[in-house]
């Protein structure tokens, strides 16, 4: 046993050489062998190309749904309208269009010359107005005037004026002449039937506040100023003063 241990240990010390020698070779078997073990590694993913291919390609219904949409809008596209159809429908909007702008120039034709008018007539209305305003504050200037000038007269008129209040109702029109003849004589201490410018006496209304059963009072007009004062200055010197027994009132009107 020894010697076979001895003899190959020889053996394979003999051998032990060629295994130092096959040592260069190992490095360019592992890249070979990494390069076989990265191509088997490869080789599947290549061999499942195919399958991806097969995958990947167009199945019938898909077809099916893409020649539906090709007809769908092929159809739309033939329904859409041509250019001549455009061009007419473009006319026809103008025509329109040209139509109703043709009636509303019309009617503000008609609005510009009826504001026109409403303007003439308004210038002539408002002149009219200034005018007649002016011929209106004249007239009321002359109307105040023609006032004041009849109360003027009317004071004037009434200055000589006396109103005698109490002679009696039993004392009628034809007698109210003499009636005053003879008070205002009596006043002045005169004959009866002295003259005096009696103008014109009637009665008039009585005052609001008369008693019912008071007679009416009587007005008359004494041309002469002078005379119709002296009356008067008179008759208040007087303290009393009647007519058949009847309290009487000479009064200024």
């Amino acid at each position: 046993m020894g010697k076979s241990q001895g003899g190959k240990l020889t053996k394979d010390s003999g051998k032990t050489p060629k295994h130092s020698g096959h040592h260069k070779d190992i490095p360019s078997l592992f890249s070979k062998k990494n390069r076989e073990a990265a191509q088997a590694k490869m080789a599947p993913a290549r061999a499942e190309e195919p399958d991806d291919a097969v995958s990947l390609a167009p199945d019938s219904s898909d077809v099916d749904s893409e020649t539906d949409s090709t007809m769908d809008v092929q159809t739309y596209l033939k329904r859409l309208p041509s250019k001549s159809d455009i061009k007419e429908m473009l006319h026809t909007m103008t025509d329109e269009i040209r139509s109703e702008l043709h009636g509303i120039k019309q009617e503000l034709e008609s609005v510009g010359a009826r504001t026109d008018s409403l303007e003439r007539n308004q210038t002539k209305l408002v002149s009219n107005h200034k005018l007649h305003r002016a011929i209106i504050l004249k007239q009321s200037k002359e109307i105040e005037e023609l006032h004041r000038h009849v109360e003027d007269l009317q004071n004037r008129s009434r200055r000589n004026n006396i109103r005698v209040r109490g002679v009696p109702e039993t004392v009628q029109k034809d007698a109210i002449l003499p009636t005053l003849l003879q008070i205002f004589n009596g006043i002045l201490e005169r004959e009866a039937h002295t003259v005096i410018p009696i103008d014109r006496a009637h009665r008039v209304y009585k005052p609001r506040n008369a008693p019912p059963d008071a007679p009416r009072d009587i007005l008359c007009c004494i041309n002469d100023f002078p005379t119709k004062e002296k009356i008067l200055l008179k008759a208040r010197k007087t303290k009393q003063l009647s007519f058949e027994d009847n309290a009487i009132i000479l009064l200024q009107d």
